[in-house]
C-alpha cells in the first residue's frame, strides 16, 4: 500500500519483522488502520526523501517494564498482559516540536497548514491501540525524525 508513495519520494522502507507471528487481540483491519495513520503521517514528514523503518518482536511485560524491551519513551506502568509484540515505527522526516507532542493524539490535532487530513488519524491509532489493551507512544527530535512505539497484546490462544 505504500511502495507507491514511498518510491514516487525517495523513501527507503526497511522492515525488520519478526520470523514468528502470533495473534494479536485487536481487530486486524482495525490494526492495520492504525498503521497505515503513522506511516502515512511519517511519509509525509519526508517530502524530500528519507528512511522508513518498521520492527517487530516480541516482548515480555518483565522486559517492557525493565527497560530492556528496546521501548524508548513508552510507558510501560499500565501493562496488563504477559506477553506483547513490540512494533516501532520510525521516520528521518522533519520530527515534531516538543511543544505540541502531548497533542498529537488529541482528536482534530493536526500539524498539516495545507488543509490535508482530519487530525483524527492518531486519535484513532490511540484508541486502537486502548480497546485491544495495548499502548501507543512517540519520542521525536525536530530535523532527525519521529519513533512511534506500539505494544499489542498478544492473543492466548
Amino acid at each position: 500500500l505504500i511502495k507507491p508513495q514511498a518510491v514516487s519520494q525517495s523513501v527507503r522502507v526497511v522492515l525488520d519483522i519478526a520470523k514468528k507471528t502470533t495473534p494479536v487481540k485487536c481487530n486486524p483491519d482495525e490494526i492495520q488502520h492504525a498503521f497505515m495513520n503513522i506511516v502515512f503521517n511519517a511519509l509525509e514528514a519526508m517530502p524530500s526523501g528519507g528512511m522508513l523503518i518498521i520492527k517487530s518482536h516480541s516482548i515480555s511485560k518483565k522486559a517492557a517494564k525493565d527497560g530492556s524491551g528496546r521501548l524508548g519513551q513508552i510507558s510501560s506502568t499500565a501493562l496488563d498482559y504477559d506477553r506483547y509484540v513490540a512494533v516501532t515505527i520510525s521516520d528521518t522526516g522533519k520530527g515534531i516540536p516538543g511543544d505540541v507532542l502531548s497533542r498529537i493524539f488529541d482528536p482534530f490535532f493536526t500539524l498539516n497548514k495545507d488543509g490535508k487530513g482530519t487530525g483524527l488519524g492518531l486519535a484513532y491509532t490511540r484508541e486502537v491501540m486502548g480497546k485491544c489493551g495495548g499502548i501507543v507512544g512517540v519520542e521525536s527530535t525536530v530535523g532527525e525524525g519521529t519513533t512511534f512505539h506500539i505494544l499489542i497484546p498478544l492473543s492466548e490462544s
